[in-house]
């Protein structure tokens, strides 16, 4: 080996081996930041089905009385299903900035600690098919919510409590 004049260097390597253990790195951090995007949606979409069970749950008994006061399916329907879509439509687009804000301080996070400056590209293509499978399974839960709806009665609500 080559003895060096200054003693900050402490070792030399190779740069194949440099790159190929980089990428090592890379393929881990990829691993894990899927795993917590994988958890992340598992747990999202657990805790909106909790919270939508919740929201059903406390509306039957409004959706009970408008009924017997005459509102139609459709007109308890806009009421209580066209907020949850709005809100759904705003969450989506809200949580793209976020999304974007935190995954860049991920990766500040990474820049110092490896020293390689790393580029987030979002692709708009993965962005719209992202936002039309969230659709469609927010479609389906209103499916199911609107038969949840049309068969509370206020016999129902009666004999409950």
């Amino acid at each position: 080996d080559t003895e060096y004049e200054n003693p900050y260097i402490t070792s030399r390597i190779n740069y194949n081996t440099s790159i190929d253990q980089f990428a090592n790195v890379l393929t881990t951090s990829t691993l894990i930041l899927n795993f917590l995007l994988s958890l992340s949606i598992v747990i999202g979409v657990y805790l909106f089905i909790l919270v939508m069970i919740e929201y059903n749950k406390s509306q039957a008994h409004d959706i009970a009385i408008l009924k017997s006061l005459g509102y139609n399916d459709k007109e308890i329907h806009m009421k209580y299903s066209l907020p949850l879509y709005v809100a759904f439509i705003l969450g989506y687009l809200l949580s793209i900035p976020l999304a974007i804000y935190l995954l860049n301080q991920l990766l500040e996070i990474l820049i110092d600690a490896i020293g390689f400056n790393l580029i987030l590209d979002i692709d708009p293509v993965r962005l719209i098919i992202t936002f039309v499978i969230f659709h469609l399974v927010f479609l389906v839960f209103l499916l199911i919510q609107h038969r949840v709806y049309d068969r509370i009665t206020i016999n129902d609500i009666l004999k409950k409590e």
